[in-house]
């Protein structure tokens, strides 16, 4: 790449990206201002000027050329932001999405509406922590407990824990499996994200995430409902009476997991749609 304006050299970028990404000139502009130790908003401010640093211009080239392989963007700048936090990231933990904004939402929903005394909060497949982190850093006098079977996520969730400075509790382990977890139930919110992508959805899914996330973090069993429907059965015994259950899901599984949440005796059950308007998100409560 030559030396060119700030507006140049993302044009061409864009150019380059197109056939590999849906944003190419997001994420051009995303990359060139990691590149160049800016913001988006003061890179856009300075379209004008010239980019003639050559070690930027390297580093941007790498970058330019990692994009094209389909690697995220977020694994590329190893950060992701979420419900107005920023969050490491790094391969194969999944990527925070803002469609999982929701569970953050419907939990503090509930505490502020409720107000238990010692409230206690339970994240599964807590991935990064986003969820559990977010949650806490509106609720500082919430107990927040997460629980992924990942060695390799819980890692990367205590790591963003240290850096956001919030004070919360991390496990390994499946689901409700982990020893220590009796110590802190019962609990009045249980939160989760589990893999609900369906086995035969798997090869029609971006390049970016096939290539790159965790499968574990993402499948779900034949038609995606496998670990959800693990969560909706146990959910009751640990929460408290009149405790919430939060789960994210799949298009076209609101149907299923609304009967699941009803077989295991939940009342007041709700669902949330996402920025799409897609029914992504089942709030329900225990009698």
């Amino acid at each position: 790449m030559r030396p060119s304006t700030v507006r140049d050299a993302l044009l061409e970028a864009a150019r380059a990206l197109t056939p590999h990404s849906e944003t190419p000139r997001l994420d051009a502009e995303l990359l060139l201002a990691r590149a160049m130790g800016r913001t988006r908003a003061a890179l856009l401010a300075r379209l004008s000027d010239l980019l003639e640093d050559s070690g930027i211009l390297r580093q941007f080239e790498r970058m330019l050329r990692r994009r094209q392989a389909r690697e995220p963007v977020a694994y590329i700048l190893e950060s992701a932001d979420f419900y107005g936090l920023t969050f490491r990231v790094r391969p194969p933990v999944l990527i925070p999405r803002p469609e999982s904004e929701l569970l953050v939402s419907a939990a503090l929903e509930y505490l502020e509406q409720f107000r238990p005394e010692q409230p206690r909060l339970l994240d599964l497949c807590t991935g990064s922590g986003c969820v559990l982190l977010a949650v806490k850093r509106h609720h500082r006098g919430c107990e927040c407990v997460g629980v992924d079977i990942s060695p390799a996520a819980v890692s990367l969730a205590r790591e963003n824990a240290k850096r956001l400075r919030l004070k919360v509790t991390l496990l390994t382990g499946n689901l409700f499996d982990p020893p220590q977890l009796r110590d802190f139930a019962p609990f009045h919110v249980i939160v989760a994200n589990p893999p609900y992508v369906a086995l035969e959805e798997w090869s029609g899914l971006a390049p970016d995430i096939r290539l790159y996330e965790d499968p574990g973090a993402l499948l779900g069993g034949p038609d995606g409902t496998d670990i959800l429907r693990q969560i909706v059965r146990a959910a009751p015994g640990w929460l408290t009476p009149g405790g919430m259950l939060a789960v994210e899901m799949g298009e076209d599984q609101h149907g299923a997991v609304r009967e699941m949440a009803e077989a295991a005796g939940f009342t007041d059950i709700r669902l949330l749609p996402d920025l799409a308007g897609t029914l992504r998100a089942l709030t329900a409560r225990r009698p």
